[in-house]
């Protein structure tokens, strides 16, 4: 996976583009492929609402818990299909680091 302190950088790299621009609405951070929600915790140092989209529902309950019990009350996680989903234009940072193997549904992802 990408190492955290790269992350960290670019969630920080981020956060400072949105600063520039003037964003000043509640700013919302979305992982696809959360897995177990680290990276969404970590996002959170930077952004007001932080969720993770995850395909497996064990990775999904696996997040949501790693959330409570860390007081993490601004990340949530949630299962869909990253593929399907459209909702993607009411974030305004995505991230994601090969959430799937195969390089065809990589490409209609980013498309």
């Amino acid at each position: 996976t990408l190492p955290n302190s790269t992350f960290v950088a670019y969630a920080h790299a981020a956060y400072r583009t949105l600063l520039a621009l003037g964003v000043n609405h509640p700013t919302r951070f979305l992982d696809v492929g959360c897995g177990t929600g680290f990276k969404v915790m970590m996002a959170a140092r930077y952004f007001d609402e932080c969720e993770g989209l995850e395909y497996d529902p064990a990775y999904t309950v696996a997040a949501k818990g790693l959330f409570a019990r860390g007081h993490f009350a601004s990340c949530s996680a949630f299962q869909a299909d990253g593929l399907t989903h459209e909702a993607y234009d009411t974030y305004d940072v995505i991230y994601f680091y090969r959430p799937m193997r195969e390089d065809d549904q990589l490409q209609e992802l980013e498309a």
